[in-house]
């Protein structure tokens, strides 16, 4: 080899070690039967795992603890948030994401699972078309092959090393043995070689984790292990090495513990059947095996055939999709998975594997008329997303995460909310059960609560939700509402719809500087009657006014420029001039000013502290009553409180505020100068105003551009967006409040 030639073959070893030098070769050791033995000894709960426990262990390793935003409530159902990005959405081909309501169905299913609750059944995922069920359970199935490879997914099954040269009679045959080395076509689990009625009490002496080994004496998850015993394939094996051997022990001698490893392309553990897949229930054998172990045993004892189900014991099998050819392997299960047994000529196969089915609602009818499998189903029902920030995740995985930056704020959430409500059902009659005032909320939201519903889907108690109704929020209404989440997302605009939909609204606005909300309801008021309809009526006409009630209130926050220690002036001069007679003049004792008692003077805060049109009169009483008998003969004289400290004056300061806010949009409504200057701000024509206007609409606008820059910033992760670019959004949104008289609009709902 030239020199040449020899530097660039080093190069490349030198990068297949840098690159594969991490890969060990541990998890591919395979244990004599007493190193396997030592192995369960220090790790019980590792190695003694059916598949359903080894399932289970494999989501809670990718999945977190779920979190409980509310622990102190007693009310609460356990409605947990669960972080489902490592599980299902992360190394996979097409990520999967899962809504809250689906990630609380998953998890609780699972937990039946390690528990041992749900045995001897099939578990149908069931969802309308367009749900993303085949996405779901493929993500579930790369992330058991990947834990078959990690150290906390370990798993063995038995295979056979028989060295045929120790145990043949004649030295001829001697000359031809060897070892024979051969693995269960079962999988079957190594300690199921310890005979069934000796097998507790070996283990007993075995585990020295005796809580663990109390478990295993109690609970039903560890039935398998009280009660299964090795293929009949391998116990008749291991019966006829037994006179073969002086000592009956020599036989585990002749038992290893392989690594397993889960290859859905390959077969292992994983046997997926596609509706399309002809060929079904088929038989195996092994005639070298077979003759090789009659040979050993002078005899024909061994029948070395086993079914398709063997690929998959202790593993898992699946039918994508319940029809065609799936429909006569779905129904062959039903024996099976009763029973437990499914017979190979004469051999009777010990079947214990997780059975999955994908179906749709359609399809039910090939066995709802057989109740004694509709006993055996348990179903995870995955509806479409009816969480608008789910929805939106699923936008930007399709359509990159920039697109956050083409909207203005809340609309790429709104169109979400569009897409959700026709997926979801009018019906009302929980939300009438608990709260107190529906009406109450429609001022807020949409006629038919939908809005709120997508918010408690979430988990989210809405921080405008009244105290009475938040007490009523009990543990039953809770659980009422979950079930009607269960009845919801079967129907509307489909996932795949969704994306259509999206992509045109995007292409629509795509040479627009940025997508408003007005844009919104021109795309969805153009859709053809067949999508319209299953929008919800008047829907985005709620959600356009509940748009537009938050953007005046971030505008009028924005306007709003308190003088703080004014307003605390004013509330202490005004409360000890109610102990004063109209019309005398006094000194505050509070700010040294000299002032005269008087309704007119009352008035001028009244406004602020009681809001318009309030009986400022009877007001004024009820005040001058709590401060002298409360607020100064018990929190200033008795506790020796400062008066700002005391609380009338910190609800009068509250009040003040809030007053203060709703009216800071005044000058623009009253002030055509106020509007003029508003649209010129971006122009040289600005300059020419009066210097308090600019001053004012200059403040709105940085105070606004500040704001929205935390929106972009925190809330969507936008990074990419210029202050420049973030303030042309905030004129336009200060603009539109103007323009569309939103302070004189809302004035009712917001007074």
């Amino acid at each position: 080899m030239k020199s040449s030639e020899m530097s660039h073959f080093k190069k490349q070893q030198k990068l297949l070690e840098k690159y594969f030098s991490q890969i060990k070769n541990n998890n591919q050791v395979v244990l004599s039967y007493q190193e396997f033995l030592n192995e369960v000894s220090k790790n019980p709960r590792l190695h003694l795992r059916n598949i359903f426990q080894f399932f289970a262990d494999m989501v809670n390793t990718y999945v977190p603890e779920g979190v409980d935003e509310y622990p102190e409530s007693e009310e609460s159902v356990g409605f947990l948030q669960y972080d489902m990005r490592k599980l299902l959405e992360e190394d996979v081909d097409e990520p999967f994401f899962a809504d809250r309501l689906l990630a609380n169905r998953f998890m609780k299913l699972i937990e039946g699972l390690q528990t041992g609750g749900y045995r001897n059944q099939i578990y149908l995922i069931e969802g309308p078309a367009g749900s993303g069920k085949s996405t779901f359970l493929n993500n579930l199935l790369k992330k058991l092959e990947l834990y078959t490879r990690s150290e906390q997914g370990k798993l063995f099954a038995t295979q056979w090393k028989i060295p045929l040269s120790t145990l043949v009679s004649t030295d001829a045959e001697k000359t031809r043995g060897a070892d024979l080395i051969f693995s269960c076509p079962h999988n079957d689990h190594p300690i199921l070689f310890i005979p069934r009625h000796v097998r507790m009490d070996f283990l007993k002496e075995l585990i020295t984790d005796k809580e663990f080994f109390s478990h295993i004496e109690e609970d039903s998850a560890y039935k398998w292990l009280r009660q299964a015993e090795a293929c009949p394939i391998c116990k008749n094996i291991f019966d006829h090495l037994l006179p073969l051997v002086s000592n009956p022990l020599d036989v585990f001698n002749f038992i290893q513990a392989k690594p397993r490893f889960f290859d859905r392309s390959m077969g292992h553990g994983i046997v997926v059947w596609n509706p399309g897949d002809k060929s079904i229930d088929r038989f195996f054998h092994n005639a070298r095996i077979e003759e090789a172990l009659n040979e050993l045993f002078k005899s024909d004892v061994v029948s070395y055939k086993y079914s398709d189900y063997a690929f998959s014991n202790n593993g898992v099998y699946v039918l994508m999709d319940i029809k065609e050819n799936n429909i006569s392997r779905f129904l062959n299960l039903h024996g099976i998975i009763s029973d437990g047994i499914h017979k190979v000529e004469n051999l009777e196969e010990h079947i214990l594997s997780l059975f999955v089915g994908i179906i749709n609602p359609e399809d039910k009818k090939h066995f709802e008329n057989i109740q004694s499998f509709q006993d055996r189903i348990v179903t995870l029902n995955i509806s479409y997303v009816l969480d608008y920030k789910t929805e939106v995740k699923i936008y930007e995985n399709k359509f990159g995460e920039h697109i956050k930056s083409l909207f203005l704020p809340r609309v790429l959430d709104n169109f979400a909310r569009v897409i959700i409500s026709t997926r979801m059902d009018t019906e009302m009659s929980v939300m009438r059960n608990w709260l107190t005032s529906v009406d109450y909320y429609t001022k807020f939201i949409d006629k038919n609560l939908l809005l709120l519903r997508m918010e408690l889907y979430r988990g989210n108690i809405p921080s405008w939700i009244r105290r009475e109704d938040e007490q009523r929020f009990t543990r039953k209404i809770r659980l009422d509402l979950l079930e009607q989440a269960e009845k919801e997302g079967k129907k509307g605009i489909s996932g795949r719809l969704s994306l259509v939909l999206f992509s045109d609204f995007l292409q629509q606005f795509a040479d627009e500087p940025f997508i408003t909300m007005t844009m919104l309801r021109q795309f969805f008021a153009a859709q053809p009657e067949k999508i319209a309809s299953t929008i919800p009526p008047g829907f985005i006409d709620d959600l356009t006014k509940i748009y537009e009630i938050n953007i005046l209130q971030e505008v009028r926050e924005a306007m709003y420029e308190p003088n703080e220690q004014k307003i605390k002036n004013e509330i202490a001069d005004y409360l000890f001039s109610l102990t004063l007679d109209e019309g005398e003049e006094f000194t505050s004792p509070y700010t040294g000013d000299q002032l005269k008692a008087s309704k007119d003077w009352w008035k001028t805060i009244e406004v602020y502290l009681y809001g318009e049109n309030a009986q400022y009169s009877s007001m004024r009483k009820d005040i001058r009553s709590e401060f002298v008998a409360k607020t100064v003969a018990q929190e200033v004289k008795l506790q020796n409180k400062p008066l700002e400290e005391t609380e009338l004056f910190q609800k009068l300061y509250t009040s003040y505020i809030q007053n203060l806010q709703k009216n800071s949009l005044e000058p623009f409504v009253k002030n055509e100068n106020y509007k003029r200057a508003l649209q010129d701000f971006d122009k040289p024509e600005f300059s020419s105003y009066d210097e308090k206007i600019q001053k004012s609409i200059t403040n709105l606008i940085r105070k606004l551009t500040s704001y929205y820059r935390s929106y972009y910033k925190e809330r969507y992760n936008v990074q990419d967006l210029s202050d420049e670019e973030i303030t042309r959004r905030a004129l336009f949104i200060a603009r539109y409040v103007i323009e569309k008289d939103l302070q004189v609009k809302y004035k009712n709902i917001l007074s």
